[in-house]
């Protein structure tokens, strides 16, 4: 690890992570209602 960049890449790091886990959190809802909506639909 380049320790010039240590904070930035950090800081970039946590960011990026924060960004996966509202995606992910999105995606998990939309799937879930996306099951329940097949499940009574079949």
């Amino acid at each position: 690890m380049v320790q010039e960049y240590g904070d930035i890449n950090m800081e970039t790091v946590w960011w990026i992570i924060d960004r996966l886990i509202e995606a992910a959190a999105m995606i998990g809802v939309v799937a879930f209602f996306a099951l329940i909506a097949l499940a009574y639909g079949a």
